[in-house]
């Protein structure tokens, strides 16, 4: 779902993912997906919560529109629910009603990042950050939802 360039940090935050590929019937790559662990931390106290975080989701302009990305990310929500607290993304426009579609659900509360000078707003990020809820928490949508640190997009 990649419009824009794809830089080295959105390359550095998908390694030592789970990596999920679309082939088309003839053996072609024309999807990728991964699904990496990050530390999220939930609500005023900061509670950390074991998050499967999507990173470097991607179909080939000519696979688009035939339910690639849609295959990958019930894949991804498989996963998430089995091994993972929730999921979490930061979605492009474009990836907005694909990942709805699949029970991903917006973060209406205020967005933060633990960084290097303190804790601070990432409110630039409203209405992109989403969450796939499991059954492994109960998740209140409008409280503090705080990323981990890392070079390049917080979220």
């Amino acid at each position: 779902m990649f419009v824009e360039g794809f830089t080295d940090a959105d390359w550095d935050h998908g390694l030592g993912g789970l990596h999920l590929m679309a082939e088309s019937d003839d053996g072609r790559l024309i999807g990728h997906s991964c699904i990496v662990q990050r530390h999220l931390m939930v609500g005023p106290q900061r509670t950390p919560k074991r998050v499967g975080y999507i990173e470097g989701v991607a179909v080939d302009t000519a696979a688009r529109g035939q339910g690639v990305a849609s295959s990958m990310v019930a894949e991804i929500n498989d996963i998430i629910t089995r091994a993972y607290d929730f999921g979490a993304l930061c979605a492009t426009e474009q990836g907005l009603p694909v990942y709805r579609r699949a029970g991903w659900q917006v973060w209406r509360g205020p967005l933060w990042a633990s960084t290097p000078d303190g804790i601070v707003a990432t409110e630039e990020d409203r209405g992109a950050v989403m969450i796939y809820e499991t059954d492994s928490v109960a998740l209140d949508l409008d409280t503090d939802l705080t990323a981990d640190w890392r070079v390049g997009d917080v979220w």
